[in-house]
């Protein structure tokens, strides 16, 4: 609805953490304010700055409404050798 979908540089675990708010959680927490796009907060252990609002109706698995999402910012050096490299 409102920002950007992540980025790889997003996911890379030397990054800041990056978040999608919730449709839901955006209206309840910002007041549907278009300025916490982009805007940091601590919503994790660590500060994370917002990428995304996402759409009202966006579902993830079971959830309706998740106030937020994250990346995993795995490092795939790290993996382990037999698994596929993307």
């Amino acid at each position: 609805m409102l920002g950007r979908a992540f980025t790889k540089q997003d996911d890379s675990p030397d990054t800041a953490e990056t978040v999608m708010l919730s449709y839901g959680y955006w209206k309840r927490k910002f007041g549907g304010d278009s300025s916490a796009i982009g805007a940091a907060s601590s919503w994790t252990a660590r500060a994370a700055r917002s990428s995304a609002v996402l759409p009202q109706r966006f579902h993830f698995l079971d959830y309706d409404d998740p106030a937020v999402l994250v990346t995993f910012q795995l490092d795939r050096g790290k993996t382990a050798p037999w698994q596929l490299q993307l």
